[in-house]
């Protein structure tokens, strides 16, 4: 039922039948998704970002991961940002994973630039460093400060730290991920959580 809502032709449907498949998880919906990754409609790409990564297998079918790498360029900025957490939360490396996440350090909408950080943070791709350190001089929100904890940067200490004496904590709602920054960037390289 879900499969044949997917060729229904009405954008509404589409977009709620392919969130459906990701919700399933099941890896036989990916090629259904893969064939709604072009639509002109913004809500079932929407959709296909959205579901993607929960379709994508582990480890990550190529195809899904392709996918989501060119959704991150989309028009539409909810389709990037979806698009950039899945290609983030996805177990992929590579040059064209980390070329998508750089490419989308300069985007100026929603939290996109500050899911493509956390990507290539958690990759410990030396490019997160510089925009990092500059956000942290900002007032930067918790994706930033996640970013931080998954660089692990003792050049990050600094700001993280400057933050916690300012009370940032106390107004943000994921308080306790500035200590797990601060205790990341104190680690000295190749030091490990036990």
């Amino acid at each position: 039922m879900v499969f044949a809502c997917c060729d229904d032709g009405r954008p509404e449907v589409v977009g709620s039948a392919i969130v459906a498949l990701g919700h399933l998880a099941d890896h036989r919906g990916l090629p259904v998704i893969l064939g709604h990754v072009g639509d002109p409609s913004s809500e079932v790409r929407f959709a296909a970002a959205f579901a993607l990564p929960s379709v994508a297998g582990d480890p990550p079918a190529d195809e899904a991961v392709t996918a989501l790498i060119s959704l991150t360029g989309d028009p539409d900025p909810e389709v990037r940002d979806w698009a950039t957490m899945g290609l983030t939360s996805l177990e992929a490396d590579g040059d064209a994973v980390r070329e998508a996440l750089v490419a989308r350090l300069a985007d100026e909408e929603g939290d996109v630039a500050g899911e493509a950080l956390v990507g290539l943070a958690l990759r410990q791709d030396p490019r997160a460093l510089a925009p990092l350190l500059a956000w942290l001089e900002n007032d930067p929100g918790n994706i930033i400060i996640e970013a931080a904890a998954a660089l692990g940067a003792a050049e990050a200490l600094p700001a993280l730290q400057r933050l916690k004496s300012t009370g940032w904590q106390e107004r943000d709602s994921w308080p306790s991920i500035l200590d797990e920054a601060i205790d990341a960037c104190s680690r000295r390289p190749g030091e490990r959580d036990c």
